[in-house]
């Protein structure tokens, strides 16, 4: 009976090329704001790729594309760790060389780390090193004790292979050891911490020169004079309102002052309400004043690619998308 492996290799090749290339944990809902629907896919990736030597080429690369790497993972913290779970499992990526190639995405959260866990770092640092097409990197958790520490042990190396960086705003210092950044995503923290974007961008100034996209900005008028000066270049930006609805003073202020840029063509608001609110008159007048600004500040662009505008609702305390309207906006 015709199995699995009797497929013609391009063809289970083509298959595979429709697997999701993002896993949605929870990490990643709160940072990225992707849809709710969570993947995992681990299981039937390692089964398949234990399967046989056919299927170990083709679902294995796969299965280690994209790593996680703490606490917000169940499978991640097993009893009588320690305190050493993200430790054992950098280690554990170092021993085990064939799979170090695949590894594209990184997501590390680091609240092990402690004064009498600093060996932690170290091990963060040396993975990074050995992983020649890493990607896309995650770093959440840094204790404030240990921040100077962690910036510090960035010190000596380069790490140009990075294209996407995820971090909190107050871990703006590790930006000038990933030269070749082109999108920059201020993230909530586990802690629940989360910065207007600004130190990023003072951060990226001069030093990211490939930087196009940037995510989760707070709109203040300081971050929109950052957005100006550090990255005139940039073509996709997101805003995040984070503790409470912005209304026809902050946003439309925001977008006034980022009109005429040379090359933004894509603009996203993200918004939620406390708990389970619903939308008032007030909150759908708010948002049409809101769309018009955005709408304002890409036809005043001089990007000749096509501009699209996007609001996005997120699901209370989760950071998830619930539902979005897009548009897109004629010159």
């Amino acid at each position: 009976m015709p199995s699995l492996p009797d497929l013609p290799t391009e063809l289970l090749v083509e298959i595979i090329k429709c697997y999701p290339s993002l896993y949605v944990y929870k990490a990643d809902a709160l940072v990225h704001g992707v849809y709710a629907r969570q993947i995992s896919g681990e299981r039937p990736l390692r089964s398949l790729s234990q399967t046989c030597r056919l299927l170990r080429r083709i679902f294995l690369p796969v299965l280690w594309a994209r790593i996680y790497a703490g606490p917000w993972r169940k499978e991640a913290k097993p009893k009588n760790s320690g305190g050493k779970t993200v430790e054992r499992f950098m280690r554990g990526i170092r021993r085990t060389a064939y799979v170090v190639p695949y590894i594209q995405c990184l997501s590390v959260s680091m609240q092990e780390s402690t004064m009498q866990n600093w060996e932690l770092i170290a091990e963060f640092i040396r993975v990074l090193r050995i992983l020649p097409n890493l990607r896309t990197l995650t770093i959440l958790g840094i204790p404030s004790a240990m921040m100077s520490t962690f910036c510090a042990s960035f010190s000596e190396f380069s790490f140009p292979s990075v294209t996407s960086l995820v971090l909190p705003d107050r871990l703006a210092p590790v930006i000038r050891h990933f030269p070749n950044v082109r999108t920059l995503t201020n993230a909530r923290d586990v802690w629940g911490d989360f910065g207007t974007g600004q130190q990023l961008l003072s951060e990226a100034e001069g030093r990211c020169k490939q930087l196009r996209t940037i995510n989760n900005l707070v709109p203040t008028q300081t971050v929109a004079n950052y957005i100006r000066q550090a990255i005139p270049g940039i073509q996709s930006l997101s805003i995040w309102q984070t503790t409470r609805f912005y209304g026809v003073k902050e946003f439309p202020e925001f977008m006034r002052s980022i009109e005429g840029m040379d090359n933004l063509s894509e603009l996203t608001f993200r918004y939620g309400l406390w708990l389970d609110t619903p939308e008032t008159p007030y909150h759908l007048s708010v948002l049409g004043q809101i769309a018009e600004a955005g709408k304002r500040a890409l036809r005043t662009s001089k990007a000749s690619r096509r501009k699209e505008l996007c609001i996005q609702y997120m699901k209370p305390g989760g950071g998830i998308v619930q539902r979005e309207k897009q548009v897109t906006v004629e010159a």
